[in-house]
């Protein structure tokens, strides 16, 4: 019994070293052909149609229906690939042990205590930023005070880790569609310019 679970364990290892050396080849090819690579993190509460997840760290809020961490990340995805970009979202609980060696890595995740939420903070420790990707973060709020505050703090502790930052961004979730319009096209523009 115990040899069947170490041929599992040394499968398993294989598979996840045969998808991380998959991810670096594509990510190299990538930059080779000029493209920039970016991935959105999120850790959101769950959408008020959906199941309450379980688990320690599950995020067992739910979040509001139209203008969410959610729906924010999807709005910068469609404006990064109109940039040529290639755009994945992954939820945080995807990124734990991974390696991440893309030219982007955003962070998004909701204001909680003029802070991002825990599930995120507390990624920096267990995932892998490579050399040469830089970070920033996405914050949907509730007043613009208590998100500036989160993205800033964010911002410091990016670069508490040693990480390039390009500031990140809060867009209060109350405001007209056609100001987060806005604010994502503004975000947009920051984050190409500061990969340049």
């Amino acid at each position: 019994m115990r040899v069947r679970r170490e041929e599992k364990s040394i499968h398993l290892i294989g598979f996840r070293l045969f998808l991380l050396l998959s991810i670096f080849i594509l990510i190299s090819l990538l930059q080779c052909s000029g493209s920039r690579s970016v991935v959105i993190i999120k850790a959101a509460g769950y959408l008020p149609d959906a199941e309450k997840p379980e688990g320690d760290d599950a995020i067992t809020r739910a979040t509001s229906k139209d203008n969410n961490t959610h729906t924010f990340a999807e709005r910068l995805q469609e404006k990064l690939l109109a940039q040529k970009m290639i755009v994945r979202i992954i939820d945080y609980t995807e990124a734990k042990g991974q390696t991440f060696v893309d030219d982007l890595v955003i962070f998004a995740g909701p204001t909680w205590g003029g802070k991002l939420i825990k599930q995120i903070l507390n990624l920096n420790k267990e995932i892998t930023i490579g050399p040469k990707t830089v970070c920033t973060c996405l914050t949907p709020c509730g007043t613009p005070s208590s998100g500036d505050k989160a993205a800033e703090h964010m911002n410091q502790y990016l670069a508490d880790a040693g990480l390039e930052v390009i500031p990140g961004m809060a867009i209060g979730a109350k405001i007209p569609a056609d100001s987060i319009n806005i604010a994502i096209n503004k975000f947009t523009e920051r984050l190409v310019e500061g990969l340049k």
